[in-house]
């Protein structure tokens, strides 16, 4: 049978970058402004509540994992491109390789920490660094803390062992059907089951995230007492801002998304899910209102962020899926446009797959342009509008960057690099395709 391509969803691609710009905006100006301790979080200023939220959108990154990691491993399968164990095996893969690349984010490329006790950033490597204009060695510490990419580092190795036990021997060889997203040739039977036990397990991961607050303390108190097994352990549970409890509820929920993609009946799963999305999204607003959560304190409140949170992100995602990835046809056949030649995305889906660079070259790049803004405008930091402009310009250099990039097709970017270090080790990535070119 001849091997056919897995396509990335463009959609989503366009959400992942809108994301993107809102995270280069807001690191811009919470993690530049000079007075960002001066601020009452409690009734903070309009934007920065609204850069407050475009700083933690890592959730939204770890469900589109889940989503199309899924997605691809259950198009693959179907096609009987390959077997659910080694779908499985290679999702690990890349889970070990994303882990590695973390523990360099956390202390040499990420964005500042703020230290709301101590009232201080704690910076990585070379961010500091580039601000100090001398070499900084961060302390250790910023090992444990925890990031966005962990978590998808985790869920991928937890989702390549869920799924080789979910879909093992449930293939249909590619006689199923054929979708946009990718082949959907999965018994119907073996696909019910993986909706019951993934939505089951999304739900009382999720539930347990209620807790988090009573536990938090416990990770920083075995750090004062030496204990580092337990410290490790408890930080991946618990600790701020992406804990595995509740955040790996976020992957299953993209797994189950991207399941739902690739169905030979999409419409029904993927209206549930925009449903339930909806459900959430009023939910944790309503949440938010009686028991708003506080910026920099994990209380009970905090809980009603992370409502809110994954309702947005179900029903953008889950009504892209349903409306503009599968159409509104009800069979996958149905659905398939007539063969043709896609046009190169446009800037927001560019970013969008350009995202493992972004998110490693944002800080580095923002203290590049913070010096040069000193040169020009000394103090300019202290003002908030100026901050913000600041913030702007950083869009607009990532812009310049990309569209100079475009000129040798991003060759040597993070996200070419990875595709290449995961083929050596015998895992097919979409990750080079930056120009869109499927």
């Amino acid at each position: 049978m001849k091997r056919q391509p897995v396509k990335r969803m463009r959609s989503i691609d366009m959400v992942r970058g809108i994301m993107l710009l809102g995270m280069i905006l807001a690191h811009g100006a919470v993690y530049e402004y000079a007075r960002i301790f001066e601020v009452d979080f409690e009734n903070p200023p309009l934007v920065i509540g609204i850069m407050g939220f475009f700083v933690l959108l890592g959730g939204s990154f770890i469900m589109m994992s889940g989503l199309v990691n899924t997605a691809a491993a259950v198009a693959r399968i179907g096609e009987g491109q390959t077997s659910a164990r080694a779908a499985g095996r290679n999702l690990a893969i890349s889970g070990l390789v994303i882990l590695v690349l973390n523990y360099l984010y956390v202390y040499f490329f990420g964005p500042a920490t703020l230290d709301f006790d101590a009232k201080s950033l704690a910076m990585t490597m070379i961010p500091a660094s580039i601000r100090a204009g001398a070499l900084v060695v961060p302390s250790a510490r910023l090992l444990l803390d925890g990031s966005s990419i962990s978590i998808i580092a985790w869920d991928l190795l937890l989702m390549g062992g869920i799924l080789t036990l979910l879909l093992r021997g449930g293939g249909t060889g590619g006689q199923a059907s054929r979708s946009p997203g990718g082949p959907g040739g999965v018994a119907p039977a073996t696909r019910t089951r993986a909706y019951v036990v993934l939505s089951v397990l999304a739900a009382a991961v999720f539930a347990l995230g209620f807790f988090r607050y009573l536990l938090y303390p416990a990770a920083p108190r075995a750090i004062a007492k030496g204990q580092w097994v337990s410290a490790v352990f408890l930080n991946l549970l618990l600790e701020k801002p992406y804990p595995l409890v509740p955040y790996f509820s976020f992957g299953v929920v993209g797994m189950i998304m991207g399941l739902a993609a690739t169905d030979p009946s999409p419409r029904r799963p993927l209206s549930v899910l925009l449903a339930v999305g909806i459900l959430a999204l009023v939910v944790g607003a309503g949440l938010y209102v009686i028991m708003p959560a506080t910026i920099g304190q994990v209380t009970v409140g905090w809980f009603s962020r992370v409502v809110l949170e994954l309702g947005l992100f179900m029903t953008v995602g889950s009504a892209l899926l349903r409306f503009r990835e599968t159409g509104s046809a009800t069979r996958a056949e149905d659905r398939l446009p007539p063969p043709r030649r896609q046009r190169p995305q446009g800037f927001l889906g560019t970013i969008g797959r350009a995202s493992l660079t972004i998110y490693f070259l944002q800080p580095p790049l923002s203290e590049l342009l913070a010096r040069a803004a000193n040169l020009v405008v000394p103090g300019w930091s202290d003002s908030l509008g100026l901050t913000m402009a600041f913030a702007a310009a950083n869009v607009i250099a990532w812009a310049l960057v990309l569209l100079a990039w475009r000129a040798v097709s991003y060759r040597y970017s993070l996200d070419w690099v990875y595709a290449r270090v995961l083929a050596a080790l015998g895992r097919e990535s979409l990750r080079d395709r930056i120009d869109g070119r499927d």
